[in-house]
């Protein structure tokens, strides 16, 4: 195994917790001892923990809830690898700005140096009949990775390319 570290971004819905699932199964009968650390998708599991309404109005959840994705994903982006990350500090930044919430001095920086510490993030475009938020997200998430390239190495990928990237993204942990 190598040192890679990796991570899956995209929108919501369009299949990055499936992807990084079947990637870990694939590593993991591979290598039972790998060490490999998967980084899980957090946002469902704190709306269902804390009953929380992603959706919501209300700016003070909106901006307690963004702030623990934001902390999370920047400890991620520090443990060692090999790591595969669902989601980082990029994602939960441009839901951030959706939801309007008001960002705290050098939190949009912390998030680009948490994204620079992977060795390549993959952006999973989503179908053409993703909601206008949805698109948004998507959207803002390739601006802020192109605009911190050469920084960051990152593909982008859509449905058809799934099976490809999965192979890609293998072999890069493996090291084969």
């Amino acid at each position: 195994m190598t040192a890679e570290k990796i991570c899956i971004c995209g929108t919501h819905g369009v299949g990055k917790t499936t992807l990084v699932n079947e990637i870990e199964k694939l590593v993991r009968y591979r290598w039972p001892n790998s060490g490999l650390i998967v980084a899980p998708e957090m946002a469902r599991e704190t709306i269902d923990t804390l009953r929380l309404d992603w959706r919501t109005t209300d700016i003070e959840e909106a901006v307690y809830f963004q702030r623990m994705l934001h902390n999370y994903y920047c400890l991620v982006s520090r443990l060692p690898g090999p790591l595969l990350s669902d989601r980082c500090a990029l994602d939960s930044l441009q839901y951030a700005r959706l939801k309007r919430v008001p960002l705290l001095p050098g939190e949009e920086m912390e998030a680009i140096q948490a994204a620079c510490r992977y060795t390549r993030i993959y952006l999973y475009r989503g179908p053409e009949d993703m909601t206008e938020e949805q698109r948004y997200i998507e959207d803002r998430i390739a601006l802020a990775l192109f605009e911190a390239w050469p920084r960051i190495s990152f593909n982008e990928f859509s449905r058809e390319d799934v099976s490809a990237v999965k192979r890609e993204i293998f072999h890069l942990l493996s090291g084969e």
